[in-house]
């Protein structure tokens, strides 16, 4: 019988042991270096970390003001049954209650 090497990173060693020792994903490989004998190799997937998700800073009828790490975005959602001029005000004044939110954080924020 011969005898098989097998390597594995630390980083997955120390998966292996805090999970006990059950599954790990990854993938496996017959590792050949011309004079030595073969040796199993095993890599972790290395997954990506989860996306931060945006904060929610304001929200009214027809949309919303979020913050994210390195943004403002603001959604605006108006039903077509109101009509175009009707639709614009409602936007413009959505809009402008937004910045004055935004102005007066930006004060409170200043004073603390």
């Amino acid at each position: 019988m011969k005898k098989v090497s097998f390597l594995v990173s630390d980083e997955t060693y120390l998966h292996l042991m805090q999970n006990g020792g059950r599954r790990t994903a990854g993938r496996v490989w017959l590792k050949c270096d011309g004079g030595t004998q073969p040796v199993f190799t095993f890599e972790r997937y290395s997954h990506r970390q989860p996306v931060k998700v945006d904060q929610l800073l304001l929200s009214s009828e027809h949309g919303w003001l979020k913050k994210s790490a390195q943004r403002y975005r603001m959604r605006l959602s108006v039903p077509h049954h109101l009509g175009e001029q009707q639709a614009a005000r409602i936007m413009e004044r959505e809009s402008q209650h937004f910045a004055n939110f935004l102005s007066d954080l930006e004060q409170f924020l200043n004073n603390v």
